[in-house]
């Protein structure tokens, strides 16, 4: 999941990530990294040139995120 750093550095961000999780009702990630949204993320907003282009479930997301990066 987290791609930078020792083994112990990986493993606090793993715990510190799920301690938020765990605590929070909403957390808003902002990434690239498709793994990470895959393991973390429940819902998915596509941004293009600062607006919004989909929202909805995580995989159509990531199909819309990738399908949008194929026009530039």
């Amino acid at each position: 999941m987290i791609g930078a750093g020792d083994s112990f550095f990986v493993e606090k961000a793993k715990s510190r990530i799920n301690a938020l999780l765990d605590g929070s009702s909403i957390i808003v990630l902002a990434s690239h990294n498709l793994a990470i949204i895959r393991q973390i993320c429940n819902r998915a907003v596509v941004l293009e040139k600062g607006r919004v282009r989909f929202v909805g479930d995580i995989e159509p997301g990531i199909e819309n995120y990738q399908q949008s990066g194929q026009k530039q």
